[in-house]
């Protein structure tokens, strides 16, 4: 046999339509698997308005009274777990919510307005916050996430039950 017979290796027609149909087929399966990751930012405003409910609104209503709303922190007082108190009566905790930025990111914290340690953050990824008095013992409020979501809602102190 001649090396040079002419003979060239390549694929052939049908060979070429079957790839093709391969290359489709996959691109259809993996075509809602790819749309699933582009929802996973929504799926995180869903957490956050979730942990803001569970955590920040029943803490609110339960033991908080407000006391000054400004636009960008909210100064409540709740009562101090200290049952020994000099005077006999009940002591109160001065707190403030606001947003806090760290080198490692910012987060919606409450936390005393004297300078010292805060209580855990409550929901990280937030860009800044909007308070606004909407009656006696109600406040709405506006998070911007850092994600560029917004979530809204509404606070009620142990007041307003």
């Amino acid at each position: 046999m001649d090396k040079n017979s002419g003979f060239h290796s390549a694929m052939t027609l049908a060979e070429v339509l079957v790839a093709l149909a391969l290359m489709s087929g996959l691109l259809l399966i993996w075509r809602p698997v790819l749309g699933a990751v582009r929802q996973l930012p929504n799926l995180n405003q869903e957490v956050a308005m979730l942990q803001m409910a569970n955590t920040l609104t029943p803490y609110m209503a339960k033991r908080a009274e407000f006391k000054t709303v400004m636009p960008t922190s909210l100064y409540y007082n709740v009562p101090d777990r200290d049952p020994t108190s000099v005077t006999g009566g009940v002591q109160y905790q001065h707190l403030k919510l606001e947003v806090r930025r760290t080198a490692s990111g910012s987060y919606l914290q409450g936390s005393g307005t004297e300078s010292g340690p805060g209580t855990t953050p409550l929901i990280y990824g937030v860009a800044k916050i909007r308070l606004t008095d909407i009656g006696p013992g109600s406040v709405r409020y506006e998070l911007f996430m850092l994600s560029g979501a917004r979530l809204t809602g509404v606070l009620n102190d142990k007041t307003t039950r």
